[in-house]
């Protein structure tokens, strides 16, 4: 770095900040030096970078330690959303600690505030990571200027503008659900979803489930599905009577309640595998989506940036998949169906 801050005829901290894209440095510079370095050879050397970014974080105020974790989601929303961001919340927290760090939570929409106020919080207080929680609607977008900060989402419900993200990946999901039922005796099984939940996954529920749907074509062992705008409770019986699933796996946190209104019991009568277990799901069989791990890796893609000086939207987003875990529960037991 001095060799090169020698040839371009500056400090060698101008170098270091040019080199890092720091808008302190005017372009025309930055790519002259940029440039030079090119041209004798520069490297940096990560184990170094690495050890001077420590430094650097620890000798930084206490608020370039605190990353904003973002919740647009009312306090009465569905237990669902509350549950799972409560598991999100804890995880972020306790990682963020592990490393130095702490999260401080931010209320957004009409339950909190505006997005313009919050970035005026967030810069006046010297915050520059974000994390945004999933958003009550699919894709959600944003008005103002997040170029500021280092950011995150965690889902696919945040449709612009473009952040890496962290989210389960559903298609792993499906499958291991389908391998998991069959392996417990399940020869018919039926996919019921909603339309929304599909969405919201970025439609990768049901692209798991097309190519469950083909291999089984080829074993001559057709998945019936349900796909609904909603789940009215006559439409839903009429489906399932008329296509006498074995068992079901679904996005449906409550298709338990909604077979029992029909006479029909579970694991008796059909067994279920969820496709999102939340910590009121007790004894339900299914896909634990590991939410503290998807928390962590969006820390981890927050704290990338911030090391890296590259604050603000992407063109193109790095999206890190969470495989989910198979839970064994009561709602599908071993069979001979």
């Amino acid at each position: 770095m001095k060799h090169v801050a020698k040839v371009a005829n500056v400090s060698t901290m101008t170098v270091s900040l040019a080199l890092r894209s720091h808008p302190s440095i005017p372009e025309k510079t930055r790519q002259r030096i940029a440039l030079i370095a090119d041209k004798i050879g520069y490297r940096p050397n990560p184990l170094v970078s690495a050890l001077m970014a420590d430094i650097k974080s620890k000798r930084s105020k206490p608020s370039s330690t605190v990353i904003a974790f973002i919740n647009a989601h009312p306090p009465d929303a569905h237990w669902r959303n509350l549950s799972s961001l409560e598991r999100l919340r804890n995880g972020l927290a306790i990682y963020a600690e592990k490393l130095g760090y702490s999260i401080s939570e931010f209320k957004l929409g009409d339950h909190g505030v505006s997005e313009k106020r919050l970035i005026s919080i967030l810069q006046s207080r010297g915050i520059r990571g974000v994390v945004f929680t999933p958003f009550p609607s699919s894709e959600t977008r944003l008005k103002y200027d997040w170029s500021s900060f280092a950011c995150a989402a965690i889902g696919y419900s945040l449709y612009y503008p473009h952040f890496h993200c962290a989210v389960n990946h559903q298609i792993h999901s499906v499958r291991l659900a389908f391998e998991e039922l069959r392996n417990l005796g399940y020869k018919r099984i039926g996919f019921a979803i909603s339309s929304t939940d599909d969405k919201r996954a970025s439609h990768n529920w049901m692209s798991s489930f097309l190519l469950e749907k083909h291999n089984a074509f080829e074993n001559k062992n057709e998945l019936p599905l349900f796909l609904t705008q909603d789940w009215e409770q006559q439409k839903f019986l009429t489906w399932f009577r008329a296509n006498k699933p074995k068992a079901i796996v679904t996005t449906n946190s409550e298709l338990q309640e909604l077979l029992l209104s029909g006479g029909i019991k579970t694991p008796d009568d059909i067994g279920i595998a969820f496709l999102h277990l939340f910590t009121e799901m007790k004894n339900c069989s299914g896909i634990d989506q590991n939410d503290e791990r998807i928390a962590e890796a969006a820390f981890d893609l927050v704290i990338e940036q911030l090391y890296t000086n590259t604050l603000g939207p992407v063109t193109n987003p790095k999206i890190v998949l969470i495989e989910g875990k198979w839970i064994n529960g009561k709602t599908a037991l071993a069979t001979s169906h």
